[in-house]
Parts: C-alpha cells; structure tokens; sequence
C-alpha cells in the first residue's frame, strides 16, 4: 500500500498550506523552447486538473484524471491507498504520464476520489537517480508579506549530465581558454630557445675524469620515443575516455593540464640543465672522441676536440630531461585515471592501485635506463623524476579535484555548469559559459487560505537551497 500525505484537496486542484512547504502547487509543467536541454522545463500555471504539487511525505505518484495517462494498466479492484485522513481509497489503474516530451513520471497512481495530482519526491528520486532542490527563488507583487515559494531543480546523476561535445561546445570553450593557449605556445618557444642556447661549461679538469669516462652509447630508449609516452600515449587514452563519456570539458582540460605539465617542466628542466653544465658520465668520450685528453697548460681544463655538438649535450646532465618528462606526462595520466576509476574510494579495491603505479613504473624505467646508458648519473634520474611529478601534480589539480575526493572522477569546470544549471541560470565564468541549463525548472504558485496569489516573474535567487 502507499501512504499519501496531504492528499484530501479540494476541486480546484490546489495542496493545502503546511509547514515547511510540505504541499507545494508548482502548476502544471510545459516544455520551454528556450531550453534545448533534455531535462529543460519550465512551468505555467493554468489551473484544473494540470496542476500538480509536491508533496514531501508521499510514497507514490498520483492523478485523479485518467486522460493523463500515456501508458495505463487497470489495477485489482482490492487494491488500495492511504490517504491524508487514514482512510483508503481505491486505486483505479497505474501507468506513465509524459509532462513534457522528455520528462516521464513513472508508475502513477490512478486515485479518482483524490480530486489533484501529486508529485513524489520520494518516487521521483528513486525512479530518476537524482537528487532535487528546493530554491526560495521567486516572491508574489500582491501578497503584502512577500512571502517567498519555491523552485524545484532535479540535479540528474553523472552519467546522465554533462554530455557537451566538441561539436557543441568545443569552440566556446576554446575561446573561453584562448589566453592559456596562448602562453601554452608562448612556453613551447621559450623550451625551444632554451635548447639552442650554449649550457654553462663548468671546469672540468682531468683529475675529475676518472667519474667520466664511461662508455659512449645510444639511448636504449630513442629521444623520439619519449614524447610518445609522456604525451601522445594519455592523449590517446584522454580521447578514449571523450569518446566513451562525451564530456568536452573533461577533454579540453585533460588536454591543457596535460601539454602544461610537460612544456612548463621542461622549461624548468632546461634552464636548470644551461645553468649547472653537470658533464655527463660519458663526457670524456664526447670531449675527446680519439681517447686524448687535452688540457690547458694554466687552468688545467679540458680543450675539447670532440664534435660541438655533441660536447655542449655533454654538459647537460643535470636533471635528466627524458626522466622528468616521463614522470610529468606519466605522471598526470596516473593522476587522470586514477580519478577515472575511484581508485581510492576506500572500497578496498588494491586492482586499481595498479592502473596509479603503471604509469610510474614506465617513467621509472625509462629514467634507470638513462643511467645504465651512461647519460646520466642518478641524481641526475631522481632530480628529474621529482621535478616532473610535482609539476605534473599542480597542473592536474588545477584542473581537477584530487582523485581522493568524491568528485574526483570530473574536472572543475564540469561541476560547475552542473551548480550554475541547478540554479536554472545560464553559465557567466570562463569555465561555463554559453551553456545550455540542464536542469528541471519548476516555478511554482503560492496558496493561502484557500485562493490563488498570483505568480511573480521576479526572480530573487536565493543561495539557500533545501536539498532532499
């Protein structure tokens, strides 16, 4: 049986008064052209058996006119419901009403004694997987008390909101980030004049030699093969996840914090690299290609003999470039995925730890092998490593919340058009704007001793909300 509260109402089809706004009259609900969204509503108020009301305590969704009904099934003549008063009544049918083309209470109550139409919050947050809000959000001109009713917004799960395109959305964000790419190129160029500029040469004598004379050798893992793993290889899994969610934000900040988190640790790499001039551990072999030291007769430094090219990348050693990159790029990913799949959402899930690890792992290898390639020493290896995960850190946190907290899982921007939706007004931040409301907007109509105020168009925005 359900149990209805604030049930027994008279002809006109308007709740009674209770405390807490427990019975609201929200009108009846028509679709607004204005929103394009698939949960965009407003609502009009025209009296009869169109109106409907909010109720806090009932357990279903009931209708007393069975010409609503899109769907109907008859119900069992024994089959009753509770009432206000305690006493039952007979339910005549149950089946789908479609207030609008795409909002759909299920399963409602046909109770013809009732005389209204009840909505549930109760059954509406069950049947929709949503939570809904009250907003004190508009007043009546002719009531001298001004009292305030209220707006219902039904904030729809996760999966169900957010779904902005590249084709939709896609350039209005650009512009709105059209200054972070901006200095995101400005950055790219200043890496580039700090890998043409000469590094510090640091005196080297030859009785420091002995430390630098390893063996001359390529890179187990090409140069080529770097930007593939810090930077292609999440682009890719970025766009896997854009095209399985369809989230542009998640995209275009995924992206951004990504390129940021590798160009700016870069810059930093390569400025340390031209202010210290560590030489490498084969810097011997690139100094002196034929094994023949030669040294200043007064300084005892080193003359090189060796390529020039190949002698100034030998004063590049500290930190090492392909590590930090590695962990930057890596580095974010971990980060990205890791909220992905609430790896730490204390279910005790270890499996997902590694999705966190296997990125790490990758960049550590590819560091251990610059030491035993002899381009590097190992401080030269952890030095890197550090300076990518901590940049890469910061830029994802910029973007997203930390992959720890509940809403790990989306960035920033995409909580926000949800908040500035919930408040049924359209995005103004750089985050959010020229966006489509998608929430459920219902004004509602304000009854008193048993007469109808009229509704105000004034919009107070109260942020305050009660939520269920």
């Amino acid at each position: 049986m359900a149990s209805e509260s604030a049930s027994n109402q008279s002809n006109s089809g308007h709740g009674k008064q209770q405390t807490g706004y427990a019975c609201m009259t929200i009108g009846s609900l028509v679709h607004s052209s204005k929103l394009s969204s698939s949960h965009g509503f407003t609502v009009s108020d025209k009296g009869g058996m169109n109106t409907w009301i909010v109720d806090y305590g009932a357990t279903d969704h009931t209708t007393h006119s069975s010409q609503m009904f899109n769907t109907y099934t008859l119900c069992p003549s024994n089959r009753k419901v509770a009432v206000a008063n305690g006493s039952l009544t007979t339910i005549a049918g149950v089946g789908d009403i479609h207030i609008s083309p795409s909002f759909c209470l299920k399963n409602v109550l046909h109770v013809p004694r009732l005389f209204t139409n009840l909505v549930s919050i109760q059954k509406l947050t069950q049947d929709m997987n949503c939570s809904v809000t009250f907003y004190p959000s508009y007043f009546f001109e002719n009531s001298k008390e001004q009292k305030n009713s209220l707006a219902l917004t039904v904030r729809m799960p996760e999966i169900q909101l957010g779904a902005h395109t590249v084709r939709t959305h896609g350039v209005q964000l650009l512009r709105l980030h059209m200054h972070n790419w901006l200095i995101l190129a400005l950055i790219a160029v200043i890496e580039g004049v700090l890998n043409i500029i000469e590094p510090f040469h640091r005196f080297v004598g030859e009785d420091m030699m002995t430390d630098l004379k390893y063996p001359l050798k390529d890179n187990t893992i090409p140069f080529w093969a770097i930007p593939f793993v810090a930077v292609l290889l999440p682009l890719i899994i970025i766009n896997i996840y854009y095209f399985i969610r369809r989230d542009v934000y998640d995209l275009h900040h995924a992206t951004l914090g990504l390129l940021y988190s590798v160009l700016v640790t870069g810059v930093i790499t390569d400025a340390i690299k031209d202010c210290v001039g560590r030489p490498r551990p084969d810097f011997f072999w690139r100094c002196f290609p034929d094994g023949k030291g030669v040294f200043d007769n007064v300084t005892k430094n080193v003359l090189c003999t060796g390529n020039k090219l190949v002698v100034k990348e030998g004063h590049k050693s500290f930190p090492s470039g392909h590590t930090s990159w590695s962990f930057a790029g890596l580095g974010f990913l971990a980060l990205y995925m890791s909220g992905k799949v609430r790896a730490f959402d204390r279910k005790g899930h270890a499996a997902k730890l590694c999705i966190v690890f296997l990125p790490y792992l990758v960049a550590a290898l590819v560091g251990v092998s610059l030491v035993d390639d002899y381009w590097h020493h190992w401080e030269d290896v952890f030095g890197g490593a550090i300076i990518g995960t901590v940049v890469a850190t910061f830029f994802y946190l910029q973007f997203f919340p930390p992959p720890y907290d509940s809403d790990g899982w989306g960035p920033y921007a995409y909580f926000q058009v949800l908040a500035d939706s919930q408040n049924g007004r359209q995005a103004t931040n750089n985050n959010a704007s020229c966006l489509t409301i998608q929430s459920l907007e219902l004004e509602s109509v304000y009854v008193e001793s048993g007469h109808r105020r009229q509704l105000s168009r004034t919009n107070t925005h109260d942020a305050s909300p009660v939520e269920e």
